[in-house]
């Protein structure tokens, strides 16, 4: 199919999509919902409607074609489960990037829990003083219960056999790895807040794609567990992280913060500005601004838009232009045209407004952009034609502005033409993509949004993803990890731990405890070394008995 004419026919988008989505049977609309822009998704459809055809045949195929084109499809490349089954890691390699998740993730929030819980019966049973042995006692009960369910867990992945006295065994040496910071030494480098191999290159993706959310969603989870607050509960929903897991922030209030921000870096703008309009608003001199009439004749002659003799009416229905692009064009002819009617247009101030406005344009019709660019262009050589420093005096607003535009771009946080709406669902979905791998560009400008912006987005964003009990990216994760092949031979109770992981809620709960066992083991070890090397000796003991 020949899209770009289909387009000059007056064909939208999304026609296009729909009628590319029934020949090929793809399904365009989810891949919208994942964040690909509809260029993207329109290349992939030709491709694939061009692979259909060059494979039937025919554009039309009877069901007969269709069935011998798969079967021969599955005769060359294999079926969908064989050829997942090459991608798929064994067991015994999944075993080893979760062990140390599963041991040391186990002992530091046993750790966690039964220190809290102890401290809190030790301080019942005796009032204050009893809460420090509570705690202490609780702490290292909690981390050898934690080590030894964390490691049956490993093995059974793993495929391994596990004896009663092997367990009691791991429960000895779960205690002991409290004894001296121990817990962190495992896993973690020798250097003061290093990074687990939870944090590492290698898993954070992992779990990224588990659930869907993306590797940035696992870091800003460790981040905020990492993150000081006032609250000596681990469990409270202390973080702008923890709010949006649990669903105290809704996406509807992640898009408005995004918004908030951006208003705030424009309005940054406009104040760093202020000293330079005045500087031009003190040229008063008259400026032509027919150069600038002359530039919008020119591009309507090479665009092919007409003027009605009688009317006055633009007539744009010959532009090789989509209906979107063209209303986009009217707009600005009408615009620039009408410029020039009130008393200061023709000033510097003036036509500085005037460029200003033709910044913030934006239209998905890249022939409607380089239509506006163009006149822009004009707008501000004639401007500085008479007044020279102007080039100068409005860098810092350049700067800003592309900045500006690349966020709207980049998060569909812009408006359409020059007066449009923000559509808040296709925003959020953009905005969740940027903690995907695929999308680091996104993410840095997450990052400057809620930088520049005063609004912790990362987290939000972050929290918000892991907030689905489910899934959410199946299709990311693809069925040679958990659909298909979950559902033939990978089907047993060894990969009760890997499924589980792959929900973003669970997820997202373990990572933010994870992070806060990360700073806090290290610091509460040494108050339990003592008792915990008692432990380990009594298990050791008790072992060794006839």
């Amino acid at each position: 199919m020949d899209i770009q004419a289909a387009l000059r026919d007056g064909y939208s988008k999304d026609e296009v999509m729909a009628e590319l989505g029934k020949r090929t049977g793809m399904n365009y609309k989810q891949a919208l919902d994942d964040g690909h822009d509809a260029d993207s998704v329109l290349m992939e459809l030709n491709k694939r409607d061009s692979r259909h055809k060059t494979v039937t045949g025919n554009m039309n195929p009877t069901t007969a074609e269709s069935e011998a084109a798969r079967k021969k499809f599955v005769a060359d490349e294999g079926s969908l489960l064989t050829r997942a089954k090459e991608y798929l890691p064994s067991r015994k390699t999944l075993a080893n990037i979760a062990r140390p998740t599963l041991e040391v993730g186990g002992a530091t929030l046993g750790g966690i829990g039964g220190a809290t819980l102890g401290a809190g019966t030790g301080g019942v049973t005796v009032p204050v003083v009893g809460a420090i042995p509570g705690g202490i006692v609780g702490g290292v009960a909690g981390s050898a219960t934690g080590f030894a369910t964390g490691k049956y867990l490993a093995d059974a992945l793993e495929g391994a056999p596990q004896s009663a006295g092997q367990t009691l065994k791991d429960l000895g040496t779960g205690a002991t790895y409290e004894m001296g910071g121990q817990v962190v030494g495992k896993v973690i480098p020798p250097v003061v807040g290093g990074v687990a191999k939870l944090g590492g290159k290698a898993a954070k993706p992992l779990l990224g794609r588990l659930s869907g959310t993306g590797t940035g969603a696992v870091e800003e989870a460790i981040a905020s567990g990492m993150q000081p607050t006032n609250s000596m509960n681990p469990l409270k929903s202390a973080t702008t992280y923890d709010k949006a897991l649990r669903g105290k922030i809704s996406g509807e209030d992640i898009v408005e913060s995004a918004r908030t921000a951006l208003t705030r870096l424009k309005d940054a703008r406009t104040t760093a500005y202020q000293g330079h309009l005045q500087q031009i608003a003190q040229n008063g001199t008259p400026i032509d601004v027919r150069p600038v009439k002359n530039e919008v004749v020119a591009l309507m002659q090479k665009y092919n838009v007409k003027v009605d003799p009688a009317t006055g009416a633009l007539d744009t229905s010959r532009m090789a232009m989509g209906k979107a692009g063209r209303k986009d064009v009217e707009e600005i002819i009408e615009e620039v045209s009408a410029y020039g009617a009130q008393p200061g247009d023709n000033s510097a101030l003036g036509l500085d407004a005037l460029k200003r406005r033709l910044d913030d344009f934006y239209s998905d019709s890249s022939q409607a952009r380089q239509f506006v660019a163009q006149i822009r262009n004009r707008v501000k050589d004639t401007i500085t034609a008479n007044v020279p420093q102007y080039d100068e005096m409005t860098k810092g607003y350049t700067e800003a502005t592309k900045i500006i535009k690349d966020v709207e771009a980049g998060l569909m946080l812009r408006k359409q033409g020059m007066s449009g709406r923000i559509v808040a669902d296709q925003t959020l979905r953009r905005l969740m993509s940027a903690m995907k791998d695929n999308f680091a560009l996104r993410r840095e400008l997450v990052d400057i949004l809620g930088k520049e912006g005063g609004e912790e987005l990362g987290q939000a964003i972050a929290g918000y993803s892991h907030s689905s009990v489910m899934p959410v990216g199946l299709a990311g994760t693809g069925p040679a990890l958990i659909g298909s092949a979950a559902l033939t031979k990978l089907v047993d109770p060894s990969f009760g731990a890997l499924l589980a992981a792959s929900s973003p809620r669970v997820q997202g709960e373990f990572l933010r405890m994870w992070g806060k066992g990360m700073k806090g083991a290290k610091a509460v070890a040494p108050y339990v070394g003592k008792a915990a090397t008692a432990a380990a000796i009594a298990t050791r003991d008790s072992q060794q008995q006839p």
